[in-house]
């Protein structure tokens, strides 16, 4: 979501059906835009360089808010509890909690950044110069000397966030690679290869089929994540850094670097793409294939759940690049009034905007109740209905009616049948020949 929401604003120069903008904008507390969500453009003059400086400061001075909750929660949990107090299991919540914060604000804060340097030139006829605007802020022109004094400031902030935040996540990841995956035991790894009692059960034939040693392979590296998991779980020094790897396998040990890199890439560095072209269209387009095509072949979250999840939400942002260029298509031949600027269209697309929470929040009720449940809870469902209406149906024939309505039905089934005894004349053939 945070990246479908983030397509109104990155993608300026394609307009969306209206229903689907209005949706999408109002989603977009996801990305934690203060000024989209309250509006503050609305009643408070602000440019983007204020925006700028309140967006990139705003996770620093949450983290210093959530330093001071933490340490006045130890605090009052230290005197109630005295030794009880687990100060270490404190401090790793804590260093969870702000791994959670800067995952989350990474692609907003990048993306900030990053459009300082989209401009738009304007053809200002005699003069000799274009005239050279922020594309986020037409009121600051790209060659004035208060456009480079935010210069510093901005290189800082991309060192912080768009390369920051990865490159260390990187570096904290691969310093614990060996333990985030971890080495079987030589007697561990016997037990993960040791098929043989399958053998004796099938035929020689079968054993020796591809299809059966393939199945077997597949076992292999399946029992092998598995023990990998148990022993990264009960390694108690990763627990601090558990929020970075908790969903993925242990041989995907680097996959969160890649989810934020392509994050910051389709929120952030998309602007920066040949800004108000079919070509940044296309740009998202291909990452957004190519990301699909890595989840696809890596299958890297331990759950199927996350992945069935995954997928569709991959499937999503494919969607909405493809209809981003069909729509963007359709505006530039002046198809004003084509099937891709309807309601229809726009119903559409909220149907893939919304398509992974639905199946997120289908195979949550799946996992809550079971697939039995589910299937008696809607058997009993059917079941209910039909002996309603059965029901009711009885009600309707049993009842009497009233005796004007008896009393109207005989007098119309005498008129019809008094119509339908009246003999009607015959005519001779000859007429009808002479005719």
């Amino acid at each position: 979501w945070q990246i479908a929401s983030s397509t109104s604003w990155t993608l300026p120069q394609v307009h969306f059906p209206s229903l689907f903008t209005l949706v999408t904008r109002a989603t977009r507390v996801l990305g934690l835009d203060i000024f989209q969500l309250a509006s503050l453009s609305c009643w408070l003059h602000t440019t983007y360089f204020l925006e700028l400086l309140l967006i990139t400061l705003m996770p620093f001075l949450l983290s210093i808010l959530c330093f001071g909750v933490s340490a006045a929660l130890a605090w009052r949990h230290r005197r109630s509890r005295g030794r009880d107090f687990d100060v270490e299991r404190h401090q790793q919540r804590t260093v969870y909690a702000l791994l959670l914060l800067a995952y989350v604000c990474l692609p907003t804060c990048s993306a900030y950044t990053f459009r300082y340097f989209s401009c738009l030139k304007f053809d200002r006829g005699d003069v000799r110069d274009d005239a050279k605007m922020l594309a986020a802020d037409l009121s600051i022109s790209c060659r004035s000397k208060r456009y480079d004094r935010w210069l510093p400031y901005v290189v800082c902030m991309i060192l912080v966030w768009p390369v920051g935040c990865p490159l260390v996540m990187l570096l904290v990841l691969w310093s614990y690679r060996s333990r985030l995956n971890p080495a079987i035991e030589a007697d561990e790894k016997a037990e993960t290869t040791n098929l043989s009692g399958l053998c004796p059960v099938v035929s020689s034939t079968l054993c020796d089929d591809e299809a059966f040693e393939f199945a077997c392979e597949r076992h292999r590296v399946a029992m092998e994540q598995i023990i990998k998991i148990h022993k990264r779980n009960e390694d108690g020094r990763l627990r601090a850094i558990e929020f970075l790897y908790e969903e993925w396998k242990p041989r995907c040990w680097a996959f969160p670097v890649f989810e934020s890199v392509r994050r910051v890439f389709l929120v952030g560095a998309l602007t920066m793409f040949y800004h108000g072209s079919m070509a940044q269209v296309a740009v998202g387009l291909l990452g957004s294939l190519l990301s699909f095509k890595v989840f696809n072949h890596f299958r890297p979250y331990i759950n199927n759940k996350d992945g069935s999840v995954s997928e569709v939400a991959q499937a999503q942002l494919v969607l909405i690049y493809v209809a981003a260029l069909v729509v963007y298509t359709s505006d530039s031949l002046d198809q004003k009034q084509s099937t891709f600027s309807s309601l229809g269209f726009g119903i559409v697309l909220l149907i893939v905007y919304f398509a992974a929470a639905l199946v997120a929040i289908y195979l949550t009720i799946l996992q809550a109740f079971g697939v039995n449940a589910m299937s008696d809870a809607v058997a009993e469902a059917i079941a209910t209905i039909r002996t309603e209406a059965q029901k009711l149906r009885m009600s309707i024939n049993a009842s009497p009616l009233p005796d004007r309505l008896l009393a109207d039905d005989e007098e119309r089934a005498t008129e019809i049948s008094r119509v339908e005894h009246v003999s009607t004349p015959l005519i001779d053939d000859a007429s009808v020949r002479s005719s």
